[in-house]
């Protein structure tokens, strides 16, 4: 939760616009990291090995001390996937900030500040669903709910829908005060 609220006052200061570049970002590092992730792990081996061929003097005069063949590959085991997974992720989603802070100039005004704390909350929410299961993996989680609605709004795929719902209201109450404030009735 404090996560959350972290991201949200992130966003709060950045504004709307930005934190918009940052959710086109965690949606491209989630479909990135867990469905490229076998791609990924191909190719961080090869610049591995090659980068290593080169550190051990493969390029020098000797060329019968080191082979390819004989460097191990840097990503085995799956628990090297999935730290591979966490940091392709985590540097798509700087880039996406970095991006967003650079490409979008000027200060946002209150209202896209409010808007922009509700979507920095969403990306905080996002960035700790993906992250925080993988760094913190447990066996079994028992998670007690009274209420049958709230149990099945948190179990299963349903919360995904409910994100997304969320994000289409904002998106709409933005478009609708950007057309209010273009007529000039705002």
């Amino acid at each position: 939760m404090c996560l959350v609220a972290l991201f949200a006052l992130i966003g709060f200061r950045r504004g709307t616009k930005r934190e918009l570049v940052v959710l086109a970002g965690i949606a491209l590092a989630s479909l990135i990291a867990n469905t490229q992730l076998e791609f990924l792990t191909v190719w961080v081996n090869r610049f591995y090995k090659i980068a290593m061929f080169v550190a051990k003097g493969g390029l020098s005069e000797d060329l019968g001390s080191v082979s390819l063949g004989s460097l191990e590959p840097l990503v085995q085991t799956n628990n090297d996937s999935t730290w591979l997974a966490v940091a392709a992720y985590a540097v798509i989603v700087i880039l996406s900030y970095l991006v967003g802070q650079r490409g979008i100039k000027g200060s946002p005004a209150r209202s896209e500040r409010i808007l922009g704390g509700l979507i920095g909350g969403v990306n905080g929410f996002l960035i700790n669903r993906f992250i925080y299961p993988r760094v913190f993996p447990v066996n079994r989680t028992h998670v007690a709910i009274m209420s049958g609605q709230v149990s099945d709004a948190l179990t299963g795929n349903s919360l995904l829908p409910l994100v997304l719902v969320g994000l289409v209201m904002i998106l709409v109450v933005y478009g609708v005060r950007g057309s209010s404030r273009s007529s000039g009735n705002g």
